[in-house]
C-alpha cells in the first residue's frame, strides 16, 4: 500500500482502524487510519515508522493500571462483580467504555452527569429563534441580517455554525426551523450545528446565557 503527502489510504468514511493497518502491515483500505497517522508525520511512510516507535516505546513501560479502567470490568466477571467490590471495604468506579483509573473514570462521570444537566435544563428552555439570533449576533459581533445571510467570510460561517449548533444541539429544536430561515436544507444545517460544537468551546460561559 503507497500513500503520498494529503494522500492517506483510508482516509475516507469508514470503521475504526486496527494496529496492523496503521502499521501497514495488513491491506484494510476500509479502515481509517489518517487520523492517527497523521500525528506522526505528513507522509505515509515515515508516519508509520514513527508510530511503530512509538508502540515499541510504550511496550517497554508494560501494564499500566491507568489504562485498564473498563478492564477492570472484564477482569472481575462483569458488573455484578463490580457491584461485589463496591460492598466491600473498597469502592471502584469503573465503566467499561472509559479506559482509566477508578478516580480518572469518577470525575468523567461528574463531568458528564453535570454537562448532561445543563444540556437538560437548556432544553427546557423556550427561547424563540429571533431571540436566539440577537443574543449569539451581539455575543460575535455581528448583525443578525450578515449572521443569517450567506456571506463566505470565516467569522460569519463560523457564527452560523454556532447558532446551529445552540438551536439544535442545546436547545433540541429543529434543523428544519432554521433553515428555513438561513434559506438552507434541513442536512446542511444539521451538518453545520455538528461543526459548531468546535466553535462552541470558545463560547461556553457565554452560552447558558443565551438560552435563557
Amino acid at each position: 500500500m503507497r500513500a503520498t503527502q494529503g494522500q492517506w489510504p483510508g482516509s475516507g468514511a469508514g470503521q475504526d482502524t486496527g494496529h496492523a493497518a496503521l502499521r501497514g502491515t495488513r491491506a484494510r483500505p476500509w479502515q481509517l487510519t489518517a487520523a492517527v497517522l497523521t500525528r506522526f508525520g505528513h507522509q505515509a511512510r515515515g508516519a508509520r515508522r514513527r508510530y511503530r516507535a512509538f508502540v515499541a516505546e510504550d511496550l517497554a513501560r508494560g501494564r499500566r493500571p491507568e489504562l485498564q479502567g473498563g478492564g477492570l470490568v472484564r477482569s472481575v466477571g462483569g458488573w455484578q462483580a463490580v457491584g461485589a467490590l463496591r460492598r466491600g471495604r473498597e469502592a471502584y468506579a469503573a465503566d467499561e467504555r472509559v479506559l482509566g483509573s477508578s478516580a480518572f473514570v469518577e470525575e468523567l462521570l461528574r463531568e458528564v452527569n453535570r454537562t448532561a444537566g445543563q444540556e437538560a435544563k437548556a432544553r427546557r428552555c423556550q427561547v424563540d429563534l429571533p431571540t436566539l439570533v440577537r443574543r449569539v449576533g451581539q455575543g460575535v459581533g455581528l448583525a443578525g441580517e450578515v449572521l443569517l445571510g450567506r456571506s463566505r467570510a470565516r467569522a460569519a460561517l463560523r457564527a452560523r455554525q454556532l447558532l446551529a449548533y445552540v438551536w439544535v444541539e442545546r436547545l433540541g429544536r429543529p434543523a428544519s426551523e432554521l433553515a428555513r430561515v438561513v434559506g438552507q436544507t434541513r442536512g446542511n444545517v444539521s451538518l453545520a450545528a455538528k461543526r459548531g460544537a468546535e466553535v462552541a468551546r470558545a463560547w461556553r460561559e457565554q452560552i447558558p446565557g443565551w438560552c435563557r
